[in-house]
């Protein structure tokens, strides 16, 4: 089963951008219709989400002056919010951050999704502190804990949610065949969120940097 998933999931790479439906055609094909089945393993995912938080030596962010200095220090950089990716408005200005390496992985994959879809992409989501998963877990059933092996990967900076809830179907096809290639080549752990209605990515330090500086920083990582 998964097996014939993963071949329709790669057909939909291939295949051409539909048409952008208008929006009362846009409602009925949104991803809350859809039935709650994932390409993605779901089991060990947070444990292979620390261990590649700890392979890099990152720490998880306590509070919100600890990631303001790391905002300063270029630790982490904002998210790259333009045309082609939008962010939720409710997500607090100082929560818009991630690591380098995530930034350029949401930069090219808008910019694909946009140049097939011609509708820009949204995160939710993205750098957490302790202080914030803390307070979350009290009043969300589905959120990761603050610590241990199954930590969320959020308060490292390398993780973000991007939305399903205002994309087509096709379109969340297209971004599941595109996040299981990835995946399959180590660049990201994925995993698709039914209650939020998100895709919820671990960006590796693996993931190619093109801007020099950053690539600096990035391979000392490594």
């Amino acid at each position: 089963m998964r097996m014939l998933r993963y071949s329709l999931l790669m057909l939909t790479l291939a295949l051409p951008a539909y048409a952008k439906p208008r929006p009362h055609h846009r409602v009925a094909h949104r991803t809350p219709h859809r039935t709650p089945v994932t390409v993605f393993a779901c089991t060990g995912s947070l444990q292979r989400q620390n261990a590649e938080v700890d392979r890099l030596g990152l720490k998880r962010i306590k509070d919100d002056a600890e990631l303001l200095a790391m905002v300063r220090s270029h630790e982490l950089v904002a998210l790259p919010v333009g045309k082609h990716l939008k962010v939720d408005p409710r997500l607090p200005a100082n929560r818009r951050y991630c690591r380098q390496w995530t930034a350029q992985f949401l930069t090219d994959l808008s910019n694909e999704f946009y140049e097939k879809f011609h509708a820009p992409l949204q995160v939710n989501s993205a750098v957490r502190t302790v202080d914030f998963q803390r307070r979350l877990i009290r009043y969300n059933g589905n959120a990761a804990p603050f610590e241990g092996e199954r930590a969320s990967s959020h308060l490292a900076g390398l993780t973000v949610d991007i939305d399903r809830r205002r994309i087509t179907r096709t379109q969340s096809y297209w971004l599941e065949a595109k996040l299981l290639v990835l995946q399959t080549q180590g660049m990201v752990e994925v995993a698709e969120e039914f209650h939020q209605l998100c895709f919820h990515v671990m960006v590796s330090g693996r993931y190619p940097i093109r801007a020099p500086e950053l690539a600096k920083n990035n391979s000392e990582k490594q």
